[in-house]
C-alpha cells in the first residue's frame, strides 16, 4: 500500500463522510427536479460532475480531515443516490481510481443492490470487520420515485453504522423512523447481550433540517440505549435549484454516540465547482466529521452537548 495514507492505531479518532452524490449529476440527467445534463463533456466523453465528486471524496475531503502533510483515511463513507447496478458506482469508482489509485484499496464496499434508489457504504478494512448487514427501504408501501433506502452494518469492533436516505414529507419520515427502530431490534437479537457495548454512527440525507424534532426520533434513540451527541453546528448542504448554485438547507447530518464531533464541516467554497450559474457536482455538498475516540461513560458528559431522551 502507498505510504501516502496513514494507518492509525485502532483507538484513533473516527472520521466519517456523508455525501448525497446526486443521481442526476452522475448520469448527466435532466429530471423534473434538477437539470444536470450539462455535466457531460462530449469532447472527452466523461462526466465533469462525477470527476468533481470523486475529487471531493478522495482528495479534498482527505485533506480536510488530515493533519499537516499526513493523509488520514476515513473510517466510514456514506453515499446516497448511487446505484451499483445502474453503473453509477462504476463510473465514480473509475474517476476515484484515476485520481487516487490507492484510495479504494483501503475500503470494503457494501451496496443496496435490489433498491431503485441506492446507497453505498465504504468502511475501512484496515480497522473494521463486518459481521452483520441489514438493509431495506424506509417506506413499506410503494411511492413513485421515493424508494428511500437504509443500511445497517455491524462490526466486530463494537460499532454499528447506519446509512440512510429519508423521504421528503414529515409523515413519511415518521414512518421511516419506525422502520429503523424495528430493525435495530433485529440487530439486538443478532448481537445479544453484547449490544450494550456498541456505539453508533447514524448519517445520511435526512431531508429535514432538524430530525431530532421528529416525534419518533427519541423513540429510535431509546432503542439504541445510548446517548447521542447533537451536531456542533448546522451545515447548509442542500439543494441547488435548476440554474443557481446556492445551498440553503440543512438536510445532511451525522449523529454519533461515540463523542461530540470535534470537527464538523462541509466545503469551504464551491466556486471551483461551478460554471457560471451551473453547478458542476451534486445538488448536495458533503459533511465531514471527526469523533474523538474514548472509553468514558457518556452519561458523565455535559448534557448540553447531548440529545438526551432518558
Amino acid at each position: 500500500m502507498s505510504n501516502k495514507y496513514i494507518i492509525e492505531p485502532i483507538d484513533h479518532d473516527i472520521k466519517v463522510l456523508t455525501y448525497n452524490v446526486g443521481w442526476e449529476s452522475l448520469e448527466s440527467f435532466n429530471s423534473s427536479k434538477l437539470d444536470m445534463s450539462h455535466c457531460k463533456e462530449s469532447n472527452i466523453n466523461r462526466n465533469k460532475c462525477t470527476i468533481n465528486i470523486a475529487h471531493i471524496i478522495c482528495q479534498l475531503g482527505i485533506n480536510k480531515i488530515s493533519k499537516t502533510d499526513c493523509k488520514y483515511l476515513y473510517d466510514f463513507v456514506f453515499l446516497q443516490e448511487i446505484v451499483n447496478s445502474k453503473n453509477q458506482w462504476a463510473c465514480l469508482e473509475k474517476e476515484i481510481n484515476n485520481l487516487e489509485p490507492d484510495f479504494l484499496k483501503n475500503f470494503n464496499i457494501e451496496y443496496t443492490e435490489d433498491l431503485p434508489a441506492g446507497i453505498i457504504t465504504l468502511y475501512n478494512k484496515n480497522y473494521y470487520h463486518l459481521i452483520y448487514k441489514l438493509q431495506g427501504k424506509l417506506l413499506e408501501h410503494d411511492l413513485l420515485a421515493d424508494h428511500r433506502p437504509w443500511q445497517i452494518l455491524v462490526f466486530e469492533e463494537n460499532i454499528i453504522v447506519i446509512n440512510i436516505h429519508f423521504p421528503h414529507l414529515v409523515n413519511y419520515q415518521e414512518e421511516a423512523l419506525k422502520i429503523l427502530k424495528h430493525n435495530i431490534k433485529k440487530v439486538k437479537e443478532l448481537v445479544g447481550d453484547k449490544f450494550s457495548n456498541y456505539n453508533f454512527i447514524l448519517g445520511g440525507d435526512f431531508n429535514n433540517g432538524d430530525p431530532s424534532q421528529l416525534q419518533n426520533f427519541p423513540l429510535l434513540l431509546t432503542e439504541f440505549k445510548k446517548l447521542f451527541y447533537a451536531e456542533p453546528t448546522k451545515l447548509l448542504t442542500c439543494c441547488v435549484p435548476h440554474d443557481f448554485p446556492t445551498y440553503d438547507k440543512s438536510f445532511d447530518h451525522i449523529y454519533s454516540s461515540v463523542s461530540q464531533a470535534n470537527f464538523y464541516q462541509t466545503l469551504d467554497k464551491i466556486n471551483s465547482f461551478t460554471n457560471g450559474d451551473l453547478i458542476m457536482m451534486s445538488d448536495h455538498i458533503p459533511v465531514f466529521a471527526i469523533f474523538k475516540y474514548n472509553s468514558i461513560n457518556l452519561k458523565s458528559v455535559a448534557k448540553k452537548y447531548l440529545i438526551n431522551y432518558f
